[in-house]
């Protein structure tokens, strides 16, 4: 049960997350989004040492990933 509670509470994050990104990118009325909108989302969103931490995550997980695509 508690772990239910858990799993939607990440899902609001992700969700308060995107839709901060998406109003970041229809502001520079842009279809697509990027790196930036979602760095830029992270700080609104979280505090400080949390945005950090998420953009770090997310930049490292980029960047695994294209570098698996060269391969």
């Amino acid at each position: 049960r508690c772990h239910g509670r858990h799993e939607q509470r990440h899902h609001l994050t992700y969700e308060a997350l995107a839709a901060e990104a998406k109003k970041i990118a229809g502001q520079s009325k842009k279809m697509t989004l990027n790196a930036s909108d979602i760095d830029t989302a992270a700080k609104l969103v979280f505090s400080k040492d949390l945005a950090l931490q998420a953009m770090n995550f997310a930049h490292k997980a980029l960047d695994k990933y294209n570098s698996s695509k060269e391969s």
